[in-house]
């Protein structure tokens, strides 16, 4: 991910800083005009995951939150002034009202800047038995039609 990040933002003539570690641990000491953060908000209880991260570990905790609250609970130390934001992601496969207050909590400014629906196929009635009881239990949001499950990916910017 970090290679094909330098090739890109070489190839659009972009001045990036690309670095391979722990959420933020690369940056110690390094303030920022812009973070455009992709860390992996979705509920590690999915029963969908094994397709997406075939192999991979999800840290991600019950509510999906783990990783991103210390993104956004950290971040302000990486920002240079009050102008300089934090791009980041929310997706429904996680509990988005408290991702939201903790947003709230961490930014005096927190602002929709991208909406976007998107669907998959749960053909498994066991998994979507599973998806409906995570989201009784609101670690996900979604609607669903018979297998076909839609969620949400909104993209906020954060400033202090």
């Amino acid at each position: 991910a970090a290679d094909a990040a330098r090739e890109n933002s070489s190839a659009l003539g972009l001045n990036c800083l690309v670095a391979h570690g722990s959420l933020l641990e690369p940056w110690a000491g390094k303030v920022f005009d812009l973070i455009v953060c992709d860390v992996s908000g979705i509920s590690n209880q999915i029963p969908i995951l094994d397709i997406w991260f075939d192999g991979v570990p999800c840290e991600t905790g019950t509510n999906g939150l783990a990783l991103m609250q210390v993104i956004i609970e950290n971040a302000k130390l990486h920002l240079r002034d009050s102008n300089s934001a934090i791009l980041i992601p929310l997706i429904s496969l996680s509990d988005t009202t408290s991702a939201l207050r903790l947003m709230e909590d961490n930014f005096s400014r927190v602002n929709l800047i991208s909406e976007n629906m998107w669907s998959i196929e749960i053909p498994k009635v066991a998994d979507q038995i599973q998806m409906e009881s995570l989201r009784k239990e609101n670690v996900v949001s979604f609607t669903s039609i018979g297998d076909i499950f839609q969620f949400t990916t909104l993209i906020y910017e954060l400033k202090s």
